[in-house]
């Protein structure tokens, strides 16, 4: 791999204390990344205790309310020094090196623009979550114009990026294997249940957004 391109892997981490200390270890022990920045985003459990056991190894970023997964990724990329971003979820099980590399490959070799990971390639997963898969890698320059808009786009970020690059080349990779903590795990059900149900709030107002912003342009 190029060695003069560097790389910043960006961790937003909500209520990840059951997870986020595997995806680290999995990173660090990689030689990909000049930089690892964590977000924690106002989490209520041990995820910033887990956070502290590595602050000699990444860059912590402490909210102290939670703002939303756009706002603690726009945080990321301010303080990236590095030339690529990769955006990585901090609830995976088994996170390891041949997925970090099958993300950077394709952009780092300048094949693409942006490089999209899927956990699964069955045709449910493709024609409905794909859209809104976590695991992304950007040029930082390319980011930086969106984000005051990523600031304020909580759980709909993946929908605004999808609209800010849709013109641009974008290749996806199948993670392999790669599983993760679903949110019935992490909590009750009842918590569980009014996660799910906040994000699809955020990612419908984003596609509302972004559909008033169509129509606008197009009388324009």
């Amino acid at each position: 791999m190029d060695e003069k391109i560097s790389i910043s892997a960006v961790v937003p981490i909500y209520n990840e204390e059951k997870t986020v200390g595997l995806v680290l270890d999995t990173l660090i022990s990689s030689n990909l990344f000049s930089q690892i920045i964590c977000i924690n985003d106002g989490s209520t459990d041990k995820s910033l205790e887990v956070l502290r056991r590595y602050s000699d190894k990444v860059t912590i970023i402490d909210l102290e309310k939670n703002m939303g997964k756009g706002y603690a990724l726009a945080e990321g990329v301010s303080r990236s020094k590095s030339d690529l971003v990769l955006f990585l979820d901090a609830d995976f099980l088994n996170l390891e090196k041949i997925h970090l590399e099958k993300l950077i490959k394709p952009i780092l070799y300048q094949e693409t623009d942006v490089v999209v990971g899927l956990t699964s390639d069955s045709f449910l997963y493709k024609k409905t979550f794909s859209y809104l898969s976590g695991q992304r890698v950007f040029f930082k320059k390319d980011l930086v114009p969106l984000l005051p808009r990523m600031k304020l786009s909580r759980y709909g970020v993946e929908i605004l990026l999808n609209e800010a690059f849709k013109n641009k080349k974008i290749v996806k990779v199948l993670l392999k294997d790669l599983g993760h903590l679903t949110k019935t795990k992490k909590h009750h059900s009842l918590k569980a249940m009014r996660g799910y149900l906040t994000e699809g709030k955020e990612i419908a107002i984003e596609l509302t957004k972004n559909k008033k912003i169509k129509r606008f342009l197009s009388k324009t």
